[in-house]
């Protein structure tokens, strides 16, 4: 096996690009299984594969519902935030809505860590033409190392001096780029002192550096997420950020956290230099780094000046663009969108106020990020701050230009900072002459090897300390010991799983097939939310109803049911049962199209975790709304089943007690769970067919392969799914989970072994209660579905028994 490579670092699984290539190929391959069954699935099919839509009008309207809902909240919710915000009149008011805003926004992030020593080691010093550039390494947690440069005037004024500290932007050279060289050059020479450090992901910082192949593992891919060694600026770095912060928000951190923590440790560093007068302290940056300047100005109250560049806008604009700007993981503030909650870019630059800071946004007029969303958060807040008597504490620079620095937005920024900080000049004109070009960036670097997590340093990484939280967060758990109705009600909550009772419905035709009488429903789930669906029964009636009935939801759309591979249709039909294929919002019929008159584009094969992806921004979506794509399709889940009990009823009051499964492929075996526990009293159960089994294993997998709309920000603080198992299985008597064909965070096949394991060391169990928890199956579909078939016509006397006890339709 030429090219695999594998290196074990601090107990993590380190691929280089070999590995990388093995696992793409076998995504490929399984891709190309997945489309060529289709493909036959549907050439043998009796009817075409469009005699399956359900929807009233074309696909094409379908696949716009999911996102349309979402903006449509999203929308109401900023509004009525406007509405509030226009009704404050007095300054206590003002001051309050600051206060809250800033507790919001470091609710959102997770919290703050606690301070660690910053250790600074000065590994070498530049001497340059009117300034000198010292490099130099602090800590920003323990052994997690920020690599920076301190850019300061030569010859010193005996005074001391602002200090001003300069957070990159998206650019894997990070503080090495021509670009960012420019702004610090340019701020030294007006007397500044300047902290300039690399944002994690970028520079020395990258947080996937593989020592084998001396690349970013993850950041090197193009957009359609192949690695690609030629990718080096741009969207590897937002790819990087991506895929780490989907596991940060697992433990409840966030990206949002680390990059603002790096900031306020920067001030501390700049702080301590003994030429740097403290209490003129100010930051300024442009595109991440206008992003990390708001984030700071909304924390730290030693900030005096606040001047983010090209990126300050309307999030209500940003929700109705459909390519998804400012969708981020760094960018992405969770529950910020909730109804009653939301609150705007705007606000985090208010409580710059609270302590008399001064801010000025830097607009682009020919940015990406919309200049009218720009001038919207500008009187927004210029309002504000004259309400305050504080008018001249806010300026907006606008300027023609696209996105980032130029000579015009320089000189604004130098005339805001001189007048913030008092000082009279005369100041030189704009000079940024000195740029040591990237080629030569080795004579920049603060490590040997250019990497902060290279040897001799051996930084930690985000992925390190992600894993070890998720370790305490494990033994937190056991030592709580929580309830099983506890667990119930927390992966509730935390996944937003809605039980919104029966829905109504539109029968919308029929569609017979061989074999089968099949009818086409349209349910209503919720408010804008219509989940085509699929009735399905045997041709010639069973002589007793099947007491087992089931509802089957698939990543690949309802259409699979038909095809074996993905479900025993005939054998369970065959038995009297009925079932129900549904499309939950975003997949299927209703999978979003980027371009509505094109088809949708293939997913990316690293599961969606790509900022390009359409699955980004529809999860990115729901985080901001307080809600999670898990939680809104296990909604549709078990609207559905209350709809198909309630349908068998209509024939049957008896079918009142019958045993309903909810069979989820892939990630909607995970929605799956979460609607059982949503109603665990209302006779369902959960099938997840190759499905991931523990979100800590996701957390200790460094390189993973998991859909991002998985993500339940906090989950691994509350419960795992083996403990949501376990909690459901106590409450209702019974196991009500089962796992066919479980998967790991790589995608890989995992023996029933291991899942019984895991839920035995995570729950109060010994090792043979584990399949008093869940049941764990391995091997065929079919075979798998008939010792769950056994087993659930076992279980009919139970629910007979127990009856409207705990039967609830």
């Amino acid at each position: 096996m030429s090219g695999f490579t594998t290196i074990d670092i601090r107990g993590g699984t380190y691929f280089s690009q070999g590995a990388l290539s093995f696992i793409k190929m076998r995504s490929i391959f399984i891709s190309f299984v997945v489309m060529v069954a289709s493909s036959v699935v549907s050439a043998l099919a009796a009817t075409p594969a469009d005699t399956l839509y359900v929807s009233e009008a074309s696909q094409r309207e379908a696949g716009q519902m999911l996102l349309s809902d979402q903006r449509r909240l999203i929308v109401d919710a900023y509004k009525e935030r406007d509405r509030m915000v226009d009704a404050l009149q007095t300054p206590d008011q003002i001051k309050a809505w600051a206060t809250k805003a800033r507790a919001a926004f470091i609710q959102s992030m997770g919290g703050l860590p606690e301070k660690c020593p910053l250790d600074a080691k000065y590994t070498g010093r530049l001497q340059k033409d009117g300034y000198t550039i010292d490099k130099v390494l602090f800590q920003s947690r323990p052994d997690f190392w920020v690599s920076a440069h301190v850019y300061l005037p030569d010859p010193l004024p005996k005074e001391k001096i602002p200090g001003i500290i300069a957070p990159m932007g998206h650019s894997a050279a990070g503080k090495e780029s021509d670009w960012y060289q420019d702004r610090v050059i340019g701020l030294v020479r007006q007397g500044f002192a300047v902290v300039a450090y690399d944002q994690v992901g970028l520079g020395e910082r990258w947080q996937y550096f593989d020592p084998v192949t001396k690349l970013n593992i993850v950041g090197n891919r193009d957009a359609a997420g192949v690695f690609n060694p030629k990718v080096f600026f741009g969207s590897s770095t937002t790819n990087e950020h991506d895929y780490i912060g989907a596991q940060l928000w697992l433990t409840g951190d966030s990206l949002m956290q680390c990059i603002t923590w790096d900031g306020i440790r920067a001030i501390d560093f700049l702080v301590s230099l003994p030429q740097v007068d403290p209490d003129r302290i100010g930051c300024t940056g442009a595109s991440m780094g206008g992003t990390t300047t708001t984030f700071v100005a909304a924390v730290d109250p030693r900030l005096k000046v606040a001047i983010p560049v090209s990126y300050v806008t309307r999030r209500q604009l940003l929700a109705e663009d459909v390519k998804g700007f400012g969708m981020d993981a760094e960018q992405v503030q969770l529950a910020t969108a909730r109804p009653g909650e939301a609150w705007e870019e705007a606000d985090l630059l208010l409580p710059m106020a609270l302590h008399g800071g001064y801010v000025q946004i830097g607009g682009n007029i020919k940015d990406f990020f919309p200049i009218a969303g720009t001038r919207w958060a500008a009187q927004n807040l210029s309002g504000l701050y004259a309400k305050l008597g504080m008018a001249d504490h806010f300026h907006l620079a606008e300027v023609d230009f696209g996105h980032g620095w130029s000579v015009p937005m320089y000189e604004a920024n130098y005339k805001f900072l001189h007048e913030a900080f008092g000082q009279t000049g005369p100041f030189p004109p704009v000079n940024t002459s000195g740029v040591i070009p990237l080629k030569e960036s080795q004579v920049l670097w603060t490590t040997p090897a250019g990497q902060v997590t290279a040897p001799p340093l051996n930084s930690l990484t985000l992925f390190d300390l992600n894993r070890q939280k998720a370790d305490e967060l494990g033994k937190a758990r056991q030592a709580a010991g929580s309830s099983p109705k506890q667990i119930i009600e927390d992966a509730v909550k935390l996944s937003d799983t809605r039980d919104v009772g029966v829905p109504q419905s539109k029968f919308s035709g029929s569609a017979p097939r061989d074999g089968y009488v099949v009818e086409k429903y349209l349910i209503q789930t919720e408010a804008g939310i219509q989940v085509p669906a699929l009735l399905i029964r045997a041709a010639s009636a069973a002589r007793t109803p099947s007491r087992v009935h089931y509802v089957y939801a698939s990543p690949d759309g309802k259409q699979t049911v038909f095809d074996a591979t993905h479900f025993p249709l005939r054998e369970a039909v065959n038995t009297g049962a009925s079932v129900l294929a549904i499309d939950v919002r975003g997949w299927g019929e209703t999978r979003w199209r980027r371009k509505p008159d094109q088809p949708p584009s293939p997913m990316d094969l690293y599961a969606g975790w790509t900022s390009q992806s359409e699955e980004h921004l529809l999860t990115c979506n729901e985080l901001r709304l307080g809600r999670t794509l898990v939680g809104s399709r296990a909604t549709d889940m078990l609207a559905s089943a209350r709809w198909l009990r309630q349908h068998l009823m209509d024939g049957n009051k008896s079918q009142a007690f019958a045993l309903i499964y909810l069979w989820g492929e892939g990630e909607l075996g995970v929605a799956a769970i979460h609607a059982v526990a949503a109603n665990p009293a209302a006779g369902l159960e959960a099938v997840a067919v190759r499905s991931i089994f523990s979100y800590d294993d996701w957390v200790h997998t460094r390189i993973y392969d998991v859909p991002m709309a998985l993500i339940i920000p906090g989950i691994l603080k509350k419960y795992d799914l083996p403990e949501l198992a376990w909690a459901m299985a106590k409450t209702s008597g019974r196991p009500v989970v089962s796992w066919i064909d479980p998967v790991d965070a790589q995608g890989l096949a995992v023996d029933p072994g291991v899942v019984n394991a895991k839920i035995v060391a995570a729950t109060p169990l010994d090792a043979g209660d584990a399949m008093q928890a869940a049941r764990v199956y391995a091997g065929a579909i079919n075979e798998s579905w008939r010792r769950l078939s056994t087993l659930s016509r076992a279980q009919q006397w139970i629910l007979d028994l127990e009856g409207a006890k705990s039967v609830k339709p």
